[in-house]
């Protein structure tokens, strides 16, 4: 499931970028093998090890997530500068998207259904 994540207010003022970035899989997915191989090594761990990791919510495994949804949505940060206060980022899951449109005028009782008898 899709993750937000934001810097608390003296990191986002450090090292500045979007206030709140996305840490979602799935994008990882799509990322060529150079760029993953990159990442790994930058962050000391696997992306395997990193899903393993990541319900612990250590020190070490939400930099590395926060470094990789911000490196993902554009940024450039040096990962030994990216010194964060981990205990105070805030996260949150993004809901998913229900893709089934509802039924025009649901509520509302549709026409002819039901006879009332008059002429």
């Amino acid at each position: 499931m899709p993750t937000t994540i934001r810097l608390c207010e003296s990191d986002q003022e450090k090292f500045k970028g979007p206030q709140e970035v996305l840490f979602d899989w799935s994008a990882l997915d799509d990322l060529p093998f150079d760029d993953l191989d990159e990442i790994e090594r930058t962050i000391g761990m696997t992306i395997p090890e990193l899903r393993v990791l990541m319900p612990k919510a250590s020190a070490r495994v939400m930099k590395a997530v926060t470094w990789i949804a911000r490196r993902l949505a554009g940024q450039t940060d040096d990962w030994a500068a990216f010194n964060i206060r981990t205990r105070k980022i805030v996260t949150g899951y993004v809901e998913p998207e229900d893709d089934a449109d509802p039924p025009a005028n649901a509520s509302a009782p549709s026409s002819g259904s039901g006879a009332s008898g008059t002429d």
